[in-house]
């Protein structure tokens, strides 16, 4: 047994092995590849889509704070600068989208606020997402004693007086 000790101390083996495969002892004792399963990377976007045209133009701005989700993976949310990113994702298709249940409430989803992504090998795929920014209107109902159709500031104030938006 000491025998045994002594030479196994004094062998050395190197071998480089290449990145994306791992190594293990055969039962000769020679090191044989075994492949390492590839996993991809799905990274992307979230921005106000101010004229909802469904693409980034340069006056829209990444909005922070968005979650998002991949199907069985798990959730996200956006950076400051807007981006995401899921990463070890398997083989095959995925959706990725937007958790509709905690959009910031100045926002409405897109259109499309899922997509689906095929992936294999070491694919990262970039999508993005357009929020649909929601605004307010604010101001004042009130009797046009002059006619002017102007809400002059000695004009009274109509209390209860239900507002329609049309066309919006």
């Amino acid at each position: 047994h000491s025998s045994r000790t002594r030479s196994r101390r004094g062998l050395r083996v190197t071998q480089t092995l290449p990145t994306g495969s791992a190594y293990t002892a055969s039962g000769s004792g020679l090191f044989r590849s075994v492949p390492v399963r590839a996993v991809a990377t799905v990274k992307g976007m979230v921005y106000a889509d101010w004229n909802g045209n469904g693409l980034q133009d340069p006056d829209e701005n990444p909005v922070a704070g968005v979650p998002l989700r991949l199907e069985a993976v798990g959730a996200v949310e956006t950076a400051k600068n807007g981006e995401f990113l899921f990463r070890n994702i398997p083989d095959g298709l995925h959706e990725v989208g937007l958790d509709l249940g905690a959009l910031p409430i100045d926002f409405d989803p897109p259109a499309i606020p899922r997509l689906q992504v095929a992936l294999s090998g070491r694919d990262t795929r970039q999508v993005a997402f357009g929020l649909i920014p929601l605004g307010s209107i604010r101001g004042r109902v009130v009797r046009d004693l002059n006619s002017n159709g102007t809400a002059d500031s000695t004009e009274p104030a109509i209390e209860g007086a239900v507002v329609v938006l049309d066309g919006g």
